[in-house]
């Protein structure tokens, strides 16, 4: 699906996450087109729901949808022409290492987020 593909279908918007929705701005094809969400929503499940009711389509990370049990209607696409990352950022206070269950932790986090992109 690419971004172009998106002109035609109701946006559920989350309200939150201003970095995620910065970057639908940024990214969205037609930018003569005003980004005029159908509905503008504050909770990822919320908007997951309306999704899955048929309302709309909803902008997140694909690891929101596929990690989550409870919406095995929605189906995630990458969106392309572009293609848009998002970085996994570890702050860490400085001159302190992270202790082994935080580094195991982490390890496991970049794997389970391989596993579903």
């Amino acid at each position: 699906m690419t971004w172009a593909d998106l002109l035609k279908q109701p946006i559920i918007h989350l309200s939150k996450g201003v970095a995620l929705q910065q970057l639908i701005r940024e990214f969205f094809p037609d930018v003569k087109r005003a980004y005029k969400p159908a509905y503008n929503i504050g909770f990822i499940d919320t908007a997951l729901a309306m999704a899955s009711q048929g309302l709309g389509v909803v902008i997140l990370p694909g690891y929101l949808v596929k990690g989550n049990p409870h919406y095995t209607s929605v189906v995630a696409k990458k969106l392309h022409d572009p293609v848009v990352s998002q970085k996994l950022i570890i702050h860490t206070r400085k001159g302190r290492a992270l202790s082994a269950q935080a580094e195991t932790f982490l390890a496991m986090l970049r794997e389970h987020l391989k596993r579903l992109s």
